[in-house]
């Protein structure tokens, strides 16, 4: 007899909820249609979004791409055109800095080398650049610069190579070999060595740069008193 009287009372309770459930939905029925309606269309959208990205992305590439086969072609204003055309672009930066990379390359081929110089060092300053990418243009403005010191005042440019090569993550021996280059050209024997013994010694350096600085290291240790 208990047993039925709990049992109806347990019934009576989930019907209460469920009327209470019922009620609410009715009292609240276009707020929740206009709320499940606001989450599809976010999930629309962001597919919608990431179908776009991922279109535009593919765009760029393939213009990234055109852009090598004119230069293998020799068509070297095409190639400058479509870079071009993504650096005024709405890609995404990773692909922005790969086309002005390029461009600069070519404007090198083409003797134009204040104008590759500039893109560099604009891309070394970059505060939102992807750091290897800074570290990639900074050497490479270095070693421009050392065939044509003309584009910068010598002592400030070597002065911020010093800084590019203190702040350094993936490239430093990298820059630190241009700048011990630098120093040899200089006839500052010591700094040199200092610099190519640190990269001699550097368990983490690649074998090629480690070998590189060991020959310099032998020629400069003549001049070292």
């Amino acid at each position: 007899m208990a047993n039925d009287i709990d049992q109806i009372i347990s019934q009576a309770k989930s019907q209460a909820q469920n009327d209470q459930i019922l009620n609410f939905i009715k009292n609240n029925l276009k707020l929740i249609i206009a709320t499940l309606c606001s989450i599809i269309f976010l999930i629309i959208a962001s597919i919608s979004y990431n179908i776009y990205q991922k279109n535009k992305s593919l765009k760029f590439s393939k213009l990234l791409h055109q852009s090598y086969i004119y230069k293998q072609d020799f068509d070297i204003e095409n190639a400058k055109k479509t870079l071009e055309l993504i650096n005024k672009s709405n890609a995404k930066q990773e692909l922005k800095l790969i086309a002005k990379l390029k461009y600069a390359a070519i404007l090198i081929d083409e003797n134009s080398f204040s104008k590759a110089f500039e893109i560099y060092q604009n891309i070394a300053r970059c505060t939102s650049c992807d750091i290897f990418v800074k570290e990639l243009s900074q050497l490479l403005a270095i070693k421009l610069w050392i065939n044509n010191q003309n584009l910068h005042d010598k002592n400030n440019f070597i002065e911020l190579s010093y800084k590019y090569y203190n702040q350094a993550k993936y490239l430093y021996n990298n820059i630190a070999e241009q700048l011990a280059i630098i120093e040899k050209n200089n006839k500052n024997w010591q700094k040199s060595h200092d610099l190519f013994y640190k990269i001699a010694t550097d368990i983490e350096a690649p074998s090629e740069i480690k070998q590189r600085a060991q020959n310099y290291l032998n020629h400069i240790n003549q001049f070292i008193k």
